[in-house]
């Protein structure tokens, strides 16, 4: 890892970008609000829709299928971020070691059931 030759700066613009693209905690913007707005829109369209059971039937299935895989985006984008945000960090310090354990943590981090389509 002392090989690296990290562009901090770089690290941290790419990083506030893709911040950005993912969201904020409270799903208002980027992708956790777009993905708060389907859910949104796809509950009105079951409520128009409730008279028609193939429809609702279509629409659960849409839901139970990709809302998992909605949720599994916006974690594992997370856990890429906090990784490289704290390699980074560890690098600046010159703590090489701890930014080689904090890039591993989080490319060596566990698939859990959670984190696999449900059609898998």
């Amino acid at each position: 890892m002392s090989e690296w030759s990290i562009q901090t700066d770089t690290v941290r613009s790419v990083l506030t970008t893709v911040m950005g693209h993912l969201g904020d905690g409270e799903a208002t913007e980027g992708l956790s609000g777009n993905i708060l707005d389907m859910d949104t829109a796809v509950q009105g369209a079951a409520s128009e829709c409730a008279d028609s059971m193939p429809v609702s039937s279509a629409i659960g299935m849409f839901m139970e299928h990709f809302s998992p895989i909605c949720g599994q985006m916006v974690r594992r984008t997370s856990s890429a971020l906090s990784g490289c945000a704290e390699a980074t960090e560890h690098y600046v310090t010159g703590d090489y070691e701890m930014a080689a354990e904090a890039q591993s943590a989080h490319l060596d981090a566990p698939i859990t059931e959670d984190d696999l389509p449900p059609n898998i």
